[in-house]
């Protein structure tokens, strides 16, 4: 899971490598085409049929992992590393709020005490009333919620679904929703922009690989914890690459996010792992 973690983090990176200049959609359209092989080669090799009963599902799921990979990318091109990273660890605690509304679960009182810590850490780094408004990361934070909604889909899909299947229909949707969307700001990448997505697209099909493998042969609260050296890597790459230091409201926010997704954690007797 660190190695997953280590992945995700480094493909967000790169994704921030190619600049605001270049159109978020566009690179969310390049990420699930180049990604498409990769997953087509396990789907063939595991011998897993394209044919689903649940496709209207699937293609609601799509839309909501598209907003939610469109939100990320543009909130990665315009905002600090580390604090998009940050944000992005509250996926577990909206899971939480969601799961009830759909799978019909039922939430402990206790958690509801976990979701206001996490929510004050957003807060915090978001600085809703401050003159250092951070707008990124209130749209990782939009990111983040798209992405809650389709990993709760994609636990009602696994009762049935194989993983490659759900991977496979969330790449097409993906791929022509923000086709789509990126014709009309649509640029032709350079040599050195094609690299920074195929790179991409590699980093986070390992880091899908990865963080699967991983939920099988550990506990969950003990994977998912793992998970949160993402926000490490993050800090580290971010000072590294562009100098970037989280302010100190930042830091506290984090602090009080990464001490919520590790409480809930262990609550939690399972969680399955993201899809995408």
């Amino acid at each position: 899971m660190v190695l997953a973690s280590g992945c995700f983090t480094s493909m967000s990176a790169l994704v921030k490598a190619l600049g605001p200049q270049f159109p978020f959609v566009e690179a969310a359209f390049f990420r699930a085409l180049f990604g498409l092989p990769m997953v087509l080669a396990l789907l063939v090799r595991k011998h897993v049929s394209l044919r689903s009963d649940h496709k209207r599902l699937m293609l609601v799921r799509g839309l909501a992992g598209s907003g939610a990979m469109g939100c990320y990318f543009f909130a990665l091109q315009h905002g600090k590393l580390a604090e998009v990273i940050i944000v992005a660890r509250t996926h577990p605690v909206l899971v939480a709020i969601i799961a009830p509304l759909i799978l019909a679960e039922r939430t402990p009182r206790v958690v509801f005490g976990v979701m206001s810590v996490s929510f004050v850490g957003v807060a915090l780094v978001i600085k809703p009333s401050a003159g250092d408004f951070s707008s990124a990361a209130l749209v990782a934070f939009a990111a983040t919620c798209f992405s809650a909604v389709a990993h709760t889909l994609v636990r009602k899909l696994r009762a049935s679904e194989p993983p490659e299947r759900i991977v496979i229909y969330l790449n097409v949707i993906v791929g022509v929703a923000a086709g789509v969307a990126s014709l009309p700001v649509f640029v032709w990448p350079s040599w050195r922009e094609v690299w920074l997505l195929v790179g991409v697209a590699a980093l986070a099909t390992v880091g899908q690989l990865s963080m699967t493998h991983a939920y099988g042969h550990d506990k969950a609260p003990v994977i998912s914890t793992a998970g949160h050296a993402g926000i490490l890597f993050a800090l580290g790459i971010g000072w590294i690459a562009w100098r970037e230091v989280p302010d100190t409201l930042s830091l506290v926010g984090g602090g009080l996010i990464l001490a919520a997704g590790v409480s809930l954690a262990f609550m939690r007797r399972e969680t399955l792992p993201p899809s995408a």
